[in-house]
């Protein structure tokens, strides 16, 4: 805390400096204005929050990418990695950060399950997707608890569009389809949206490159097959600017098989989830008594329900049943926020959430049914302030309280967070921030009969970002070339780690991640853009089991080009390094794969699109033992009435 201090006051100084020393101060327009927006809890309006370096992804991003769910468009992003192994469940890495260190929000609903933690991003549709922004640094202190390795925040659709109806039909190899529908209206100050999808596949053919195993053949991967249906829909009403409410609710259903590890040595297992639901429900309200005075809160619920059978032997007879097991996960909570903007330049935020995590499970048919909970609550207080034109400063302290079931005592724990941005002479920004976050142990973690620990305590980290940010070319307010440096620092401490699943869960000491992240983005005209990352993540010994499936390295390369004529061309590179394994001495190659999507408007409502994923048909592992698909080919259809 000694040296955050020390960095603090010498910010702050400069920050100062560079007001007095600037004697031309453009003056901010309407669109700089702080509008608060109802989908978001923490991001108030067009203007840049203040916070650390993010994604943002708009509905035009996640249109050009060829992606049908949340874990497909992540893919390519700076400081993300995301696989898929054992269980045919991605996991998504923020910076060398596991998965139930990744705090998910939709519309502000938390969505980890209590029970391991971490979601699985390839069960979310992009039907019902408007914006995707993903925090990789220090966080707001409005976001809470369980935010350690970052915040995915995902925000749907709603009804306050024009009048529209939308089908769309995706179809390729092996049976692979994919058929939504989607309506939206307003009618005066009610407003609905809704959509309902249908999503299939038998499987995925291998790379023509990979060398067939003993327990794998090639072309169609073995037990690979899922089918999926859902429904979401919002309804809104909003009598007056100053008043909105809206319902959300949503059920998704699916099946899917588990494909097994290609080696023999590797412990190969047969599973399937023969049932798999998740529904929610989130009531919201704004309200604006005055000017200066904006209210919001929510109630949620969200459930996830499966079904986890594994086998003796591929054939998956019932004969050869290993274990049966049922898992029921309840999150429910609320949380009220209240803003305050006392003078044009500064704005007080402050709130209260609760989350009440509850779990059922079955191990076995035979076994009797097991209960456990935790309740998590936070409070925050956070202080934006503009100095001038060209300095925010950004002060909060949020409170996290965490009560495990039977636990003798209550975990609470204070975590600060500073964020200074500052715009600089010849067209510089500059931003850097620090926080404290948390992740307290999951109901597994705790509770299971195998491998819990009813005595861990949370884990935190101290983070810290400082990033520098140049556009060049611009004109009238827009940059044409844009460079962003950033250099990031976690301090990580009471890790809760096991060597194995037949040993318990317990706290370690501390361990470092840290490393840096280069972006351009340059946009010439309105036809042609190119995007260029590198990233480089580097880690203290201590880290090396984290560090498992990360690559030290990543580069992406995403271009797009359109045409008066309607038609439009998106293509993606992404290069990962070597990775290591659980497996001593086993190392995963370096890869990349090209994609490639071409599109034509037909008419003025009719939309063709065609495309290619590993255009390459490169052979290559995410995780090991588990390789990605080969080359595949799909042909979709987009139908606006």
């Amino acid at each position: 805390m000694k040296l955050l201090s020390t960095v603090i006051g010498f910010a702050l100084s400069i920050s100062l400096l560079s007001e007095n020393a600037v004697s031309e101060q453009p003056t901010k327009g309407a669109g700089d204005t702080a509008v608060y927006i109802i989908d978001s809890v923490v991001v108030y309006g067009e203007r840049e929050p203040v916070m650390s370096a993010s994604v943002k992804l708009e509905k035009s991003d996640l249109l050009a990418r060829n992606a049908s769910t949340v874990a497909d468009v992540l893919r390519s992003s700076l400081g993300m990695v995301i696989s898929s192994g054992p269980k045919s469940e991605t996991e998504t890495r923020i910076r060398g950060f596991p998965a139930s260190d990744v705090l998910v929000l939709v519309d502000g609903r938390p969505i980890n399950p209590g029970y391991y933690g971490k979601v699985d991003l390839s069960m979310l549709p992009l039907d019902n997707v408007a914006k995707i922004t993903v925090v990789k640094g220090p966080a707001d202190a409005a976001y809470g608890a369980n935010c350690m390795g970052g915040v995915i925040n995902i925000i749907t659709q709603n009804g306050t569009e024009t009048p529209r109806t939308e089908v769309n039909g995706e179809f390729g190899d092996y049976r692979y389809r994919k058929l939504s529908i989607s309506h939206s209206r307003r009618l005066n100050a009610f407003n609905y949206w809704v959509s309902a999808y249908e999503h299939y596949s038998s499987g995925f053919r291998l790379s023509n490159e990979f060398a067939p195993t003993s327990l794998e053949d090639g072309g169609l991967r073995n037990n690979a097959s899922f089918h999926k249906i859902g429904i979401d829909g919002k309804i809104g009403l909003q009598p007056s600017p100053q008043l909105r409410t809206s319902l959300s609710l949503g059920c998704h259903i699916a099946e899917k098989d588990i494909a097994s590890t290609i080696y023999a040595w590797d412990n190969p297992t047969y599973r399937e989830f023969p049932e798999w639901y998740r529904y929610y429900a989130t009531l919201s309200g704004y309200w604006q008594p005055r000017k200066q005075v904006e209210l919001e809160g929510s109630v949620y619920m969200d459930a996830y329900h499966d079904r986890f059978v594994s086998y003796l032997s591929r054939a998956r007879l019932s004969s050869q049943l290993e274990y049966d097991s049922r898992l029921e996960n309840w999150t429910t909570g609320l949380a009220f926020d209240v803003r305050v903007m006392p003078a044009s330049n500064h704005t007080l935020r402050g709130g209260v959430s609760a989350k009440r995590d509850l779990m059922n499970k079955q191990p076995d048919l035979n076994q009797a049914w097991l209960s456990r909970g935790t309740f998590t609550g936070s409070m925050f207080l956070q202080w934006d302030w503009q100095v001038g034109s060209r300095t925010d400063v950004s002060l909060g302290m949020g409170y996290q309280i965490f009560l495990p079931e039977r636990a003798e005592s209550t975990f609470s724990y204070l975590c600060p967070q500073f964020t200074l941005r500052q715009t600089l002479p010849i067209r510089f920004k500059s931003h850097f921030s620090y926080g404290r976050a948390l992740r307290f142990p999951t109901i597994h973690q705790l509770y299971s009969e195998t491998s819990g620990n009813e005595n861990l305590r949370p884990e935190y980290a101290d983070k810290y970002e400082l990033g520098i940010d140049r556009w060049f070319l611009a004109q009238q307010g827009k940059s044409y070339l844009n460079l962003e440096l950033t250099f990031f620092y976690n301090e990580l401490s009471q890790l809760i780690f096991r060597e194995s699943s037949s040993y318990r869960y317990r706290n370690i000491g501390s361990a470092n991640l840290y490393g840096w992240e280069m972006r351009a983005n340059c946009g010439l005209s309105k036809i042609f853009k190119v995007e260029i990352s590198y990233g480089r993540l580097l880690s203290s010994k201590s880290a090396s089991e984290m560090m498992s499936k990360t690559p030290k390295g990543t580069l992406h390369f995403l271009t797009s080009a359109s045409t008066r004529f309607g038609s439009e061309a998106n293509y993606r590179y992404s290069h990962y390094d070597r990775r290591s394994t659980y497996f001593p001495g086993v190392t995963l190659s370096a890869y990349g794969v090209h994609d490639l999507n071409l599109s034509q408007q037909l008419t003025r409502s009719l939309r063709l699109r065609i495309e290619a994923n590993n255009l390459t048909d490169t052979d290559y592992q995410e995780e090991l033992g588990y390789p990605a698909a080969g080359r595949q080919y799909i042909l979709s259809v987009l139908w606006k009435i």
